[in-house]
C-alpha cells in the first residue's frame, strides 16, 4: 500500500519544533508558528483540577475573547484510567463567546484525545456526520487548540461545543418542549432509568423536576416498545414517532467505524423535537473507540457490525425498509466517503506541528495503553498509527460495501 505519509514529513516538523525548548519553558508567545489557536486558562491559586464533579474558578484567553470561567475534569474512562494521564475537561464560561468562530456558547468540551495516539478519529467522525451523514437537526462544531494551562503547556486539545439542548445548541433547532437523553449504564445522571430491555438511559437537558423526567422517560419506553412490536416504517405508528433520516445516518457513522460506544451502553443520544412530535438519533459522539482502536468484543476487526450486536438496532435491522434505507444512503454517499486517504493526510498536514509537540509530553507509541488497540507495540511512531489508521479504513470500507451490496 502506497504510504499516504513519510518519514521526511515528520522529521520535517523538528526543526521549527526546536526552539520550543522543555515543557516548563513554554508560552504562549511561543506557540505563533505552529497554525493553531492558544487557549490559556488559569485556575484561582494555579489550583490542580482533580474532580470531575466539583469546577475550579478560573480565566481564560483565547483570541480576542477573555474572562471569567470554570473548569472541571470531564468524561468517564478518559478521566479514570490511571493509563490515559492527559485528562479531557469541561469549561464553563462565565459569559456565552464564539470560540475559534464556532457559535456563541457558555459550555465547552476540552477532549484530550489521549486513548486515540493519531487523536484524529473525533475528528474524522465529525467530518462523517456533519459533511457525509449528517440529517441530524443538529451536530456539535469542534476546533484544535494549544491548551496552556496555569502557564504550562499541556496539549493539543480539541475543543468542542457540549451537547445539551439549549437555545445556542441543539434547543436552536428543536421546539420549546424537547428533550435530550443519552444512554449510560453508569446511572449517574439526575434522572436515570432502565427500560422494560434493560437498557439504561440518562435525561441529560433540559434541567426539570421529577414529574417531568418521568413523563419523558415512559415517552423513550413508548418508543422502543413500538421498535420492538415489529411494525413497519410503511406502517404510521413507527413512522410518525421516529426521524427516519437521522436514524439511519446516526447507525451508518457508528457501525461503519465498528464504534464500540454504539452497544447503547453509553454516549447514544436520542432527542424528542416537539415541533413534530418525533424521536431523532443523535448527535453523533464519542469515537475515540472506534475505526480499530479498540481490542475487545471483535470491534477491532474491519468485519462484523458492532452497532447490532446489542440495543434497538438489532431489532431495526429486521425491518427490510430500514435496511433498504441503509442500503440508499449509503451508496448514495459512498463517493464521499471514499475521500478518507485525503481528508487524513490533509489534517496530518495542518495539525503535524502542534502534534510533534503534544507528542513531545505525552509520549505513547509502542506503549501499553487503554484501549490497547491490536499491535500497538510494534507502532512506535506517529506515521506507524496513522499508516494502521488508514489500513483499517481501506479494509473497512471494502467489507462495509461488499455487504451493503447483499441488501
Amino acid at each position: 500500500m502506497k504510504k499516504i505519509l513519510t518519514y521526511g514529513i515528520l522529521l520535517a516538523t523538528m526543526a521549527c519544533l526546536a526552539f520550543l525548548g522543555a515543557k516548563n519553558h513554554l508560552t504562549a508567545k511561543k506557540f505563533s508558528k505552529l497554525n493553531l489557536p492558544v487557549l490559556q486558562i488559569n485556575t484561582e491559586n494555579h489550583k490542580l483540577i482533580k474532580s470531575k464533579t466539583e469546577y475550579r474558578k478560573a480565566e481564560y484567553k483565547l483570541g480576542d475573547f477573555s474572562g471569567k470561567c470554570k473548569i472541571r475534569g470531564h468524561g468517564n474512562t478518559t478521566w479514570e484510567t490511571r493509563e490515559l494521564v492527559k485528562k479531557p475537561y469541561l469549561l464553563k464560561l462565565n459569559e456565552d463567546a464564539p470560540l475559534c468562530g464556532m457559535p456563541s456558547g457558555k459550555k465547552w468540551i476540552l477532549l484530550a484525545n489521549g486513548a486515540d495516539k493519531t487523536m484524529l478519529r473525533n475528528s474524522y467522525a465529525e467530518h462523517l456526520y456533519t459533511d457525509i451523514w449528517n440529517r441530524g437537526l443538529w451536530h456539535p462544531e469542534s476546533r484544535f487548540v494549544n491548551l496552556v494551562l496555569n502557564e504550562k503547556y499541556v496539549g493539543m486539545y480539541q475543543l468542542v461545543e457540549k451537547i445539551e439542548m439549549e437555545d445556542d445548541r441543539l434547543g436552536k433547532y428543536c421546539g420549546p418542549d424537547s428533550f435530550l437523553a443519552c444512554s449510560n449504564s453508569r446511572m449517574d445522571k439526575d434522572y436515570n432509568f432502565r427500560t422494560k430491555r434493560g437498557y439504561a438511559f440518562s435525561i441529560r437537558s433540559p434541567k426539570k423536576d421529577e414529574t417531568i423526567y418521568k413523563a419523558w422517560h415512559h415517552q423513550i419506553q413508548a418508543l422502543e416498545d413500538i421498535i420492538f412490536s415489529g411494525l413497519d416504517f410503511t406502517e404510521d405508528k413507527l413512522g410518525k414517532i421516529i426521524d427516519l433520516d437521522s436514524f439511519v445516518d446516526w447507525f451508518l457513522v457508528n457501525d461503519f467505524s465498528q464504534n464500540h460506544d454504539s452497544k447503547f451502553q453509553a454516549s447514544c443520544f436520542i432527542y424528542w423535537n416537539s415541533n413534530n412530535h418525533r424521536f431523532y438519533m443523535g448527535p453523533a459522539w464519542d469515537f475515540d473507540l472506534a475505526f480499530g482502536n479498540v481490542s475487545w468484543h471483535n470491534a477491532e476487526k474491519t468485519y462484523g457490525h458492532i452497532t447490532l450486536s446489542r440495543g434497538w438496532f438489532q431489532k431495526l435491522w429486521e425491518n427490510e425498509n430500514f435496511k433498504k434505507a441503509v442500503k440508499k444512503r449509503y451508496f448514495e454517499t459512498l463517493p464521499q466517503l471514499k475521500d478518507y486517504r485525503e481528508w487524513i493526510k490533509n489534517e496530518f498536514m495542518e495539525y503535524q506541528s502542534s502534534l510533534k509537540l503534544n507528542y513531545r509530553i505525552w509520549w505513547s507509541f509502542g506503549k501499553k495503553k487503554w484501549p490497547h488497540a491490536p499491535g500497538w507495540l510494534k507502532r512506535r511512531n506517529y506515521q506507524a498509527e496513522f499508516e494502521y489508521l488508514v489500513r483499517w479504513l481501506d479494509q473497512r470500507l471494502e467489507w462495509y460495501t461488499a455487504e451493503m451490496e447483499k441488501i
